[in-house]
């Protein structure tokens, strides 16, 4: 089936098709996306906070610094002209001022700097404040510039010159794109006051509050530590349950496996304890299967054997021989029902088994028809599973393929992970809807007089086998003729590293 089209698949198909499928990934995901948003959250309400005491900071420094100002403007307000000159051209060669000072007879025109918030709390505290202390006819002009822009109309006054070296030597900071403030005010004699200066520190660049690298720095060191402590702890806390799922595997191939340990959390040990008695109770299933069975093979021997004696007392042959068929047909069947609990159990321990030299001896006892069986392929290394179990399931399918096909061709294919074997005859193959069915005991598709008889309980019995070990068995049709039966064997992890 193909996926549809990704402009159709919607945004939960696309997180489940791109989401990680192991759960200590998930745990990590899960946590770096939790770790994300609280320090987005965190790092926000900081931000907040710290921003909220800056703008507090910010507006009782431009309240001092607005009544500095209205103080430097009333005293020269108050001043006659030729004095403020005098006071002024003192006041620029000294470069004691935390101003800068300059008389124009008109108002200077400067390009402003682009606003900030900050920009924006220093202009309204400076005019909220000048609108008390200075006389109404002075109403001031107010600005913040950059160095660059500070510029007059006027040539022969070359403000941003004047304005560097007079920060410069005032404040003793390199300050080349600090904002200036600038405030003009109309004097009494129609002149006007230029005064620029700087905000105070640390508030003199007028910007947002900004996350430095190092605090970036913690934030990622912190988040890469946490997920590693993640990771570690996630696979720590999962061991538990990869040994609970190798246990699970380990109990379908063999039901005499040993219980796991019932340690850890509370819930590792709880399904560890079930697990463990799950096993049990399936122990105590198959050794009562098995004490059945054998008790309905010891209770059927004895009539049957008294009904064949009775039989040979008939006088009329053709009854006879018809009673004595149906009496050995029941045997057979009791016979082969008793053999399938046995072959499906399996009470062997897993070995080493060299799958070639298994085909090759079915290959010999097959004698003067050892033609009709072709073997491709071997094994890389024995596969590790129960020797005569596994006999049973190639000597079933070998028969079978011959039965009923004439001949057939095994093909090996050992894979890193899985052994493959192929069974291919040349018979009439298996219609699509019997194959399933052909596994349930004792169905038989050929019932023709020319087959000889047979109780129906192979293929059952090879498919047990089959999956006891964890494997797989499907039959198909070949396109050019034939049935081709597939068994996959998974190999062992331990057994491969070890070679």
């Amino acid at each position: 089936m193909s996926l549809p089209p990704k402009s159709n698949l919607s945004m939960i198909d696309l997180l489940q098709r791109w989401s990680p499928k192991s759960l200590p990934a998930r745990v990590v995901l899960l946590v770096l996306f939790a770790v994300i948003c609280s320090q987005l959250l965190i790092s926000t309400l900081w931000y907040a906070q710290q921003q909220r005491q800056e703008n507090e900071g910010l507006s009782a420094a431009s309240q001092w610094m607005a009544e500095q100002i209205a103080i430097t403007i009333n005293n020269f307000a108050n001043m006659p002209a030729l004095e403020r000159e005098r006071v002024l051209q003192a006041l620029t060669n000294t470069g004691n001022s935390r101003f800068f000072l300059m008389l124009s007879d008109h108002y200077q025109a400067i390009p402003a700097a682009p606003e900030t918030p900050q920009r924006t709390i220093v202009k309204q505290t400076l005019a909220e404040y000048f609108i008390a202390a200075l006389h109404p006819g002075r109403p001031a002009q107010i600005s913040i510039n950059s160095n660059q822009q500070l510029q007059t109309q006027d040539s022969n006054i070359h403000m941003s010159a004047q304005a560097f070296t007079w920060a410069k030597r005032s404040l003793l900071l390199p300050i080349e794109n600090a904002p200036i403030i600038t405030v003009q005010v109309p004097m009494p004699d129609q002149q006007w006051l230029l005064l620029a200066t700087l905000m105070p520190e640390p508030y003199i660049q007028l910007q947002p509050l900004q996350f430095a690298v190092p605090q970036w720095g913690f934030m990622l060191l912190s988040t890469v530590v946490l997920v590693i402590i993640v990771m570690i702890t996630t696979r720590r806390l999962i061991r538990p349950l990869n040994q609970l799922a190798q246990a699970a595997d380990l109990l379908g191939r063999d039901i005499d496996s040993p219980p796991i340990s019932e340690s850890g959390s509370i819930e590792v040990t709880m399904a560890a304890r079930a697990f463990n008695a799950m096993q049990g109770r399936l122990q105590r299933f198959i050794k009562d299967r098995e004490d059945l069975f054998s008790a309905i093979s010891h209770d059927l021997k004895t009539p049957i054997t008294r009904m064949r004696l009775r039989a040979e007392l008939l006088e009329d042959d053709e009854h006879r021989e018809r009673f004595i068929a149906n009496l050995d047909e029941l045997d057979l069947m009791v016979k082969g029902a008793l053999q399938s609990v046995k072959d499906s159990d399996i009470h062997e321990n897993p070995e080493p088994v060299d799958i070639d030299h298994l085909l090759q001896t079915i290959k010999l006892d097959l004698a003067k028809d050892s033609w009709r069986m072709k073997i491709s392929g071997t094994t890389k290394y024995p596969f590790v599973g129960k020797p005569l179990a596994l006999k049973r399931v190639l000597s079933n399918l070998t028969d079978n393929a011959i039965k009923y096909g004439d001949s057939v061709h095994v093909i090996v294919r050992d894979r890193e992970d899985n052994l493959y074997l192929y069974f291919h005859d040349q018979g009439p193959g298996v219609p699509t809807l019997d194959r399933e069915r052909v596994f349930e005991p004792y169905v038989r598709l050929d019932t023709s007089a020319n087959r000889e008889g047979g109780s129906g309980l192979g293929l059952g019995i090879v498919r047990n086998i089959v999956h006891g070990h964890g494997g797989q068995i499907a039959l198909n049709n070949h396109p050019h003729g034939g049935l081709v039966v597939r068994v996959l064997l998974p190999r062992q992890l331990a057994f491969k590293e070890n070679n």
